[in-house]
């Protein structure tokens, strides 16, 4: 097919929860960016398309799969399981596979009987918040090094530690509430190429909470993201944090979709 038909396909059944995934973009323009990175390659078979979007991070490859798409009406779990294992033979054998897929996707107990790890995530939409509160700070570059030393320290505290000030741009701002010359909290957002705005992180001191600077950060973001363009600003929430989950709900963000994470280290 060419590349429009392969757009039009994708797009057509990306919108089905049986075929879902998180890593496909949802419009005509965002998915003519998304393939023409050259690191995605898009995987024609008889029976099925398949994206697979192959990067590095640090020492390790991952290829984040979208897909198998089935080209063939009321596909049976068996055709997917076979095309499905003809797509991960293709991957180069030092590669970690990923996928992002909505929790009722059929390829979900096929990967989970591969031995791919599970986890359950929940997806919300964010909606405006008042301007109030702590007054905060709006980066668009790399932040001074005395407030980004500081970032980094109560990120690692929170998350995975990697740096992320340092990738600090219009497109990926980062949202600081100071006391003084303290970081007490901060946020960082994002906008893709699909105009999609996401909330990536958000923490604040542990002797800082419950004083309304996370909703002042969020609020920020939302308005700085809405004004650069998003459409719409969304969060990734581990089920396993279910207190976060009551403390967007009290924001006033909407639940949208369940998904499932599952990756395969072996």
């Amino acid at each position: 097919m060419s590349e429009t038909e392969n757009i039009q396909f994708i797009l057509q059944q990306n919108a089905k929860p049986e075929y879902f995934s998180a890593y496909a973009s949802s419009t005509t323009a965002g998915m003519r960016a998304w393939l023409a990175d050259p690191e995605v390659r898009v995987i024609e078979r008889p029976n099925s398309i398949t994206v697979i979007d192959e990067y590095n991070v640090g020492p390790r490859k991952l290829a984040e799969i979208s897909g198998p798409y089935p080209a063939v009406p009321n596909a049976t779990p068996v055709l997917l399981d076979r095309e499905l294992t003809a797509i991960l033979q293709q991957l180069p054998p030092d590669a970690m596979p990923q996928f992002f897929i909505d929790q009722s996707n059929l390829l979900h107990p096929l990967l989970e009987m591969r031995g791919f790890t599970c986890r359950p995530q929940h997806i919300w939409q964010m909606t405006p918040l008042p301007l109030a509160g702590y007054p905060v700070h709006v980066f668009t570059t790399v932040p001074p090094r005395t407030i980004a030393n500081q970032v980094e320290a109560l990120h690692a505290k929170h998350f995975a530690s990697r740096d992320i000030t340092d990738e600090t741009s219009p497109e990926q701002p980062l949202f600081v509430c100071l006391e003084g010359r303290t970081v007490v909290g901060y946020a960082q957002g994002g906008l893709d190429d699909d105009h999609l705005g996401h909330l990536l992180f958000v923490a604040v001191a542990a002797s800082y909470q419950r004083r309304g600077i996370a909703r002042s950060l969020m609020a920020t973001l939302y308005a700085y993201l809405n004004d650069f363009g998003a459409t719409r600003i969304e969060l990734v929430q581990a089920a396993s944090a279910a207190a976060a989950g009551k403390t967007y709900a009290a924001c006033g963000f909407t639940h949208v979709r369940a998904l499932v994470s599952l990756q395969n280290k072996a």
